[in-house]
């Protein structure tokens, strides 16, 4: 998504166009109606978590973060809970209901990818990134050869 695709999801967010907003990490953003925010992955360091659910309290406002957590994510809940001096609720669920639903997950993003690799999605930033990559080496180059240049102007 481009950096003016990014801004419009936002400034549409903001302005309650659009009630759901999904974002790899909000922590810097102040929208001050946010009710929900699902961690989908545990930030490592407890502040950063405390900024991420933060955005649903703002303004006075109350708000609820839900996090999913495995056995791997324990240590990092206990490190949140220590540094906000709560414990955090656990919310139980049907892990066979969730199994089910994985196969379709499952299904779902390989025809995602299929679709991403078949309309070569993301080979234009590739692009880019060789031309980048040509571009400084031969800029390198160039700059080496002039050094070089000097070096026998002055000998001379």
């Amino acid at each position: 998504m481009s950096q003016k695709e990014r801004l419009n999801s936002l400034g549409k967010f903001k302005a309650e166009v659009i009630r759901v907003l999904v974002a790899t990490d909000v922590g810097s953003l102040d929208i001050p109606t946010v009710e929900l925010v699902i961690n989908f992955d545990i930030p490592r360091d407890p502040t950063d978590y405390i900024h991420r659910v933060g955005r649903t309290a703002r303004a006075g406002r109350g708000g609820v973060a839900l996090s999913i957590v495995t056995e791997r994510d324990i240590e990092l809940v206990h490190n949140i809970e220590a540094r906000i001096n709560k414990k955090m609720e656990e919310w139980k669920i049907n892990e066979n209901k969730i199994l089910e639903s994985l196969n379709e997950v499952t299904i779902a993003k390989r025809v995602a990818a299929m679709h991403l690799h078949d309309t070569n999605f993301g080979a234009t930033k590739e692009i880019r990134k060789k031309k980048r990559s040509t571009f400084e080496t031969d800029h390198n180059n160039n700059h080496k050869n002039d050094r070089n240049l000097n070096k026998k102007v002055k000998k001379k």
